[in-house]
Protein backbone atom coordinates (compact mmCIF):
# COMPACT_ATOMS: atom_id res chain seq x y z
CA UNK A 1 0.00 0.00 0.00
CA UNK A 2 1.44 3.60 -0.50
CA UNK A 3 1.12 6.54 1.23
CA UNK A 4 -0.04 9.47 -0.30
CA UNK A 5 1.70 12.45 0.23
CA UNK A 6 0.60 16.11 -0.39
CA UNK A 7 2.73 19.18 -2.32
CA UNK A 8 2.40 22.94 -2.68
CA UNK A 9 2.98 24.36 -6.14
CA UNK A 10 6.84 24.45 -5.60
CA UNK A 11 6.91 20.42 -5.20
CA UNK A 12 7.71 20.62 -1.44
CA UNK A 13 5.69 18.07 0.55
CA UNK A 14 3.12 19.42 2.90
CA UNK A 15 2.24 16.41 4.64
CA UNK A 16 2.02 17.49 8.35
CA UNK A 17 2.32 21.43 7.72
CA UNK A 18 -1.41 21.99 9.39
CA UNK A 19 -0.40 20.20 12.39
CA UNK A 20 3.34 22.93 12.79
CA UNK A 21 0.54 25.64 12.06
CA UNK A 22 -1.81 24.45 15.04
CA UNK A 23 1.28 24.26 17.21
CA UNK A 24 2.33 27.94 16.45
CA UNK A 25 -1.02 29.76 16.52
CA UNK A 26 -1.36 28.01 20.24
CA UNK A 27 2.00 29.46 20.78
CA UNK A 28 1.45 32.55 19.49
CA UNK A 29 -1.67 32.88 21.04
CA UNK A 30 0.02 32.08 24.95
CA UNK A 31 2.61 34.30 23.91
CA UNK A 32 -0.36 37.22 23.57
CA UNK A 33 -1.39 36.26 26.92
CA UNK A 34 1.23 36.47 28.67
CA UNK A 35 2.47 39.82 27.39
CA UNK A 36 -1.36 41.15 27.77
CA UNK A 37 -1.10 39.77 31.86
CA UNK A 38 2.10 41.29 32.61
CA UNK A 39 1.57 44.74 31.18
CA UNK A 40 -1.66 45.32 33.13
CA UNK A 41 -0.04 44.08 36.46
CA UNK A 42 2.49 46.06 35.42
CA UNK A 43 -0.11 49.56 34.87
CA UNK A 44 -1.88 48.28 37.93
CA UNK A 45 0.95 48.25 40.40
CA UNK A 46 2.35 51.59 39.71
CA UNK A 47 -0.46 53.44 38.75
CA UNK A 48 -0.60 55.65 41.76
CA UNK A 49 2.29 55.78 42.89
CA UNK A 50 3.70 58.38 40.53
CA UNK A 51 2.62 61.14 42.46
CA UNK A 52 3.60 63.05 45.99
CA UNK A 53 0.28 63.64 46.63
CA UNK A 54 -2.80 61.77 46.59
CA UNK A 55 -6.24 63.09 47.26
CA UNK A 56 -8.93 60.94 49.30
CA UNK A 57 -12.53 61.48 49.40
CA UNK A 58 -14.93 60.13 51.93
CA UNK A 59 -18.44 61.55 52.42
CA UNK A 60 -17.30 63.60 55.21
CA UNK A 61 -13.63 63.76 55.01
CA UNK A 62 -11.41 65.03 52.57
CA UNK A 63 -7.53 64.02 52.57
CA UNK A 64 -4.97 65.21 50.85
CA UNK A 65 -1.54 62.95 51.48
CA UNK A 66 2.02 64.53 50.77
CA UNK A 67 5.41 62.40 50.95
CA UNK A 68 7.68 65.43 51.35
CA UNK A 69 10.88 64.01 49.71
CA UNK A 70 9.92 61.95 46.68
CA UNK A 71 10.29 59.16 45.84
CA UNK A 72 11.38 57.94 49.26
CA UNK A 73 14.20 57.73 50.20
CA UNK A 74 14.98 53.82 51.97
CA UNK A 75 16.50 53.79 55.67
CA UNK A 76 15.83 57.50 55.75
CA UNK A 77 13.26 59.29 57.76
CA UNK A 78 10.61 60.22 54.70
CA UNK A 79 8.11 63.32 55.98
CA UNK A 80 4.33 61.88 55.65
CA UNK A 81 1.88 64.86 55.44
CA UNK A 82 -1.96 64.86 56.11
CA UNK A 83 -4.23 67.02 55.74
CA UNK A 84 -7.74 66.47 56.71
CA UNK A 85 -11.22 68.86 56.41
CA UNK A 86 -14.48 68.38 56.40
CA UNK A 87 -17.42 68.92 54.00
CA UNK A 88 -16.84 72.77 54.36
CA UNK A 89 -13.47 72.99 54.12
CA UNK A 90 -12.46 73.31 57.74
CA UNK A 91 -10.10 71.30 59.19
CA UNK A 92 -10.60 68.19 61.22
CA UNK A 93 -8.33 68.20 64.70
CA UNK A 94 -7.37 66.34 67.49
CA UNK A 95 -7.24 63.13 65.06
CA UNK A 96 -5.22 60.17 66.16
CA UNK A 97 -3.36 58.72 62.89
CA UNK A 98 -1.14 55.59 62.45
CA UNK A 99 0.70 54.75 59.72
CA UNK A 100 2.03 51.19 58.43
CA UNK A 101 4.18 50.77 55.36
CA UNK A 102 4.61 47.20 54.03
CA UNK A 103 6.73 46.14 50.21
CA UNK A 104 4.44 44.65 47.86
CA UNK A 105 4.76 41.16 46.65
CA UNK A 106 7.79 41.21 49.42
CA UNK A 107 8.69 40.07 53.10
CA UNK A 108 10.89 42.92 53.99
CA UNK A 109 8.95 43.76 57.56
CA UNK A 110 6.23 46.66 57.84
CA UNK A 111 7.47 49.96 59.60
CA UNK A 112 5.06 51.81 61.48
CA UNK A 113 4.72 55.27 62.69
CA UNK A 114 2.11 57.87 63.96
CA UNK A 115 1.29 61.11 62.47
CA UNK A 116 1.32 64.08 64.82
CA UNK A 117 -0.94 67.48 64.70
CA UNK A 118 1.47 70.32 64.09
CA UNK A 119 -1.45 72.62 62.85
CA UNK A 120 -5.15 72.59 62.63
CA UNK A 121 -6.01 69.46 60.63
CA UNK A 122 -2.80 69.05 59.86
CA UNK A 123 -0.78 65.78 60.95
CA UNK A 124 2.66 64.85 60.02
CA UNK A 125 5.50 62.02 60.75
CA UNK A 126 8.31 60.37 59.61
CA UNK A 127 7.88 56.72 57.57
CA UNK A 128 10.86 54.90 56.72
CA UNK A 129 11.09 52.58 53.73
CA UNK A 130 13.22 49.28 54.45
CA UNK A 131 13.96 48.55 50.60
CA UNK A 132 13.59 49.53 47.35
CA UNK A 133 10.30 49.52 45.44
CA UNK A 134 7.34 49.46 45.20
CA UNK A 135 5.26 50.03 48.92
CA UNK A 136 1.69 50.27 50.21
CA UNK A 137 0.91 52.66 52.91
CA UNK A 138 -2.16 52.12 54.68
CA UNK A 139 -3.39 55.06 57.63
CA UNK A 140 -6.02 54.31 59.94
CA UNK A 141 -7.29 57.58 60.88
CA UNK A 142 -9.39 57.86 64.12
CA UNK A 143 -11.73 61.06 64.22
CA UNK A 144 -12.19 63.30 67.42
CA UNK A 145 -15.99 62.76 66.70
CA UNK A 146 -16.49 59.55 64.32
CA UNK A 147 -15.73 56.44 63.53
CA UNK A 148 -11.97 55.17 62.50
CA UNK A 149 -11.37 54.37 58.63
CA UNK A 150 -8.71 53.15 56.52
CA UNK A 151 -6.91 55.04 53.42
CA UNK A 152 -4.16 53.25 51.48
CA UNK A 153 -1.83 54.60 48.92
CA UNK A 154 1.10 53.31 47.01
CA UNK A 155 4.52 54.99 46.99
CA UNK A 156 8.42 54.32 45.62
CA UNK A 157 11.37 53.91 47.54
CA UNK A 158 14.89 54.83 46.13
CA UNK A 159 18.19 54.42 47.63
Amino acid sequence: MSKTELTNATGQKTAGSSNRWKYMLWAAAILLIAIVIYLTTLSLSTGASDSATTLHERPDVQIEWSIEQYPAVVLQPNPFVLVLRDDFGEPLTDSVINVKLEMLNMLCGDYLFDLQETSPGQYEGDGMPLMAGLWRATAVIEPANGEPFTISRTLKAIY
